[in-house]
């Protein structure tokens, strides 16, 4: 059995409407596995990078190094 989803997480928005169905096209499965990618590195927050995104979490470690 799998743990609860979170309401309003986009994983949770992605499975429900798509639960039963297989992509229609690789074109489309990259699309939608595109926008997940998008999502968890540039919108969701990170607890283990102290609450950012890993985007920037990112940018702010090169402004240390540089």
């Amino acid at each position: 059995m799998f743990p609860p989803l979170s309401l309003g997480t986009p994983f949770t928005l992605f499975s429900i409407p798509h639960k039963h169905r297989s992509a229609k096209s690789l074109d489309y499965l990259k699309l939608m596995l595109s926008d997940y990618v998008n999502w968890y590195n540039n919108i969701r927050i990170h607890s283990s990078l102290g609450y950012l995104t890993p985007m920037s979490f990112r940018e702010l470690a090169y402004k240390k190094v540089v």
